[in-house]
């Protein structure tokens, strides 16, 4: 069956002035995100927010069951976070680390995490250990395995899809190894919720998070983390737990709840909310796999109308690829290209070094040019976007 794109572009009123492949960064919400939102706060106004947000419990509950049906998990092991990062971090504290500790992460994950980990070698002596590429660019699952042997890592991280390359990471193999030796398995999902199906059954990890104003197409200020029954079991908690997360029992004590509300803070934003419910409900009803056959069909076009630019170096790397499409000019530096799409009505990202260190460095590059294309974007807008830059010194 022919992919619907143009009833998802009704839904999408800023198709009709802008084309936006700036998907990666935040996409364009549905009416019916918008809608949720303003319509909650409209009745908030009228109601008093603690009111409503009782009134409405069971409609705000479907952020679990949502959520926990677009990872194939149970509603008890999602949690509300306000970002991926967020989510992360909370994650991150949730472990009990001690000098000596190692993480083990790639060259591409996501650079607040690698902050992240710089920020727990500095306060805790925790190292961190970096797996090898392979040769075309994802991360090398042996050598995974040979820095498990050799170091014994507390933790595996990985960003599923990394924000400034267009590979997809092995998350699966990956998550095969931690079960097999039994270590603390991260995943950053931020690029990949909404873009490809999630399945954390087969990914087995035990933290993964993500934002919803991505390829989700929700709002901002809201994100979810996924949290394995293993890691609920064991007692893990966020370092700065608070009452929303714990009952407070006798003075310098508390127990915290039994499932992944754990890692939630008491303060959210409801409308909030209601918009990110009704965003996984327009991406559930769309399809996950339909999306992701769509996306891959138009962004398979975009590499190759680029690549036969010839001053336009596609910095791609990875087996399978994704719908982030990084690319270089020997023309201009990825700033002004940037700029240039932006003033002829295409929205794009770019990247400077310190946002991709390490795989920039490897590729010889100070920055790149990010396109995100999405289900809602159109071969024709591809088209009109080659047009562009070919005519202007980019």
């Amino acid at each position: 069956m022919e992919f619907p794109v143009d009833r998802y572009r009704l839904d999408t009123l800023g198709c009709n002035d802008t084309i936006h492949f700036n998907n990666a960064g935040c996409s364009m919400h549905p009416m019916q995100v918008v809608e949720s939102i303003c319509n909650y706060l409209m009745e908030e106004a009228l109601t008093g927010g603690y009111e409503l947000a009782h009134q409405r419990a069971s409609l705000l509950n479907d952020f679990y069951n949502l959520g926990a049906e677009m990872l194939h998990a149970a509603p008890n092991n999602i949690a509300f976070v306000s970002s991926a990062t967020d989510g992360f971090a909370k994650a991150l504290s949730s472990i009990p680390w001690h000098t000596g500790d190692v993480i083990l992460t790639t060259i591409n994950d996501y650079v607040s995490s690698q902050i992240q980990f710089a920020s727990l070698h500095k306060r805790f002596g925790v190292e961190v250990v970096r797996a090898a590429n392979t040769p075309q660019g994802d991360v090398d699952i042996d050598s995974i395995e040979t820095l498990i042997k050799q170091y014994q890592p507390r933790a595996i991280s990985i960003t599923h899809i990394p924000n400034n390359t267009g590979m997809i990471q092995p998350v699966e193999q990956i998550g095969d190894l931690c079960e097999k030796y039994n270590l603390w398995y991260f995943v950053d999902a931020c690029q990949s919720a909404g873009q490809i199906p999630l399945d954390v059954t087969s990914i087995k990890c035990d933290f993964l998070s993500f934002s919803m104003r991505k390829f989700l197409r929700g709002p901002r200020g809201c994100g979810m983390l996924y949290v394995s029954d293993k890691a609920l079991k064991a007692g893990l908690e966020p370092l700065f737990i608070d009452m929303r997360g714990a009952d407070w029992t006798e003075a310098n004590k508390y127990q915290p709840v039994p499932d992944a509300k754990r890692f939630e803070y008491v303060e959210q934003s409801y409308g909030i909310i209601t918009g990110a419910i009704a965003a996984m409900r327009y991406y559930l009803n769309v399809g996950p796999d339909q999306i992701a056959l769509y996306n891959a069909e138009l962004c398979a076009y975009a590499r190759q109308q680029l690549s036969a630019i010839p001053h336009i170096h596609l910095q791609d790397r990875g087996a399978r690829l994704s719908a982030i499409i990084s690319l270089t000019s020997d023309r201009s530096d990825p700033m002004y290209f940037k700029e240039i799409l932006n003033r002829n009505g295409i929205n794009a990202g770019a990247a400077a070094r310190k946002f991709a260190l390490l795989d920039f460095d490897q590729k010889g590059v100070s920055g790149a040019v990010r396109i995100s294309p999405h289900y809602y974007n159109t071969f024709e807008e591809v088209d009109k976007m080659i047009a562009v830059i070919k005519e202007n010194t980019i």
